[in-house]
């Protein structure tokens, strides 16, 4: 959330509804895999799954009060994305939602390899 409260501010809005389209799709596909940058790999901070789930709603909170007040200019803000470049704040929204739900999609796929 840092990247976009800092986010730099265009003058005209940036809205690419095939982009928004792609990232929808593509973000939580799991049939193509991608080693997560150095950053962003695991490092066993949380001790339990109640710690880890805390920590998760209360940056979910803090994503969804920005898009709340923020919503006038989510396409007049612009990030750097990794893989994807530049992205207005929309599409990073939609980024920070479909990477939540492909790692729910992974901790399925792993309880059904153990049998649960």
């Amino acid at each position: 959330m840092a990247k976009l409260a800092e986010a730099e501010r265009l003058e005209s809005p940036r809205i690419d509804k095939q982009k928004e389209g792609e990232i929808i799709a593509q973000i939580p596909d799991r049939t193509t895999r991608y080693i997560a940058p150095e950053a962003g790999r695991p490092t066993g901070r949380f001790v339990s799954l109640a710690q880890a789930l805390e920590q998760f709603n209360a940056i979910r909170s803090k994503s969804v009060r920005f898009a709340e007040d923020r919503q006038a200019d989510l396409y007049r803000i612009a990030v750097e994305h990794a893989r994807l470049g530049t992205v207005n704040g929309a599409e990073m929204l939609l980024i920070i939602a479909g990477h939540a739900r492909r790692h729910a999609d992974q901790i399925r796929e792993i309880q059904t390899a153990l049998g649960k």
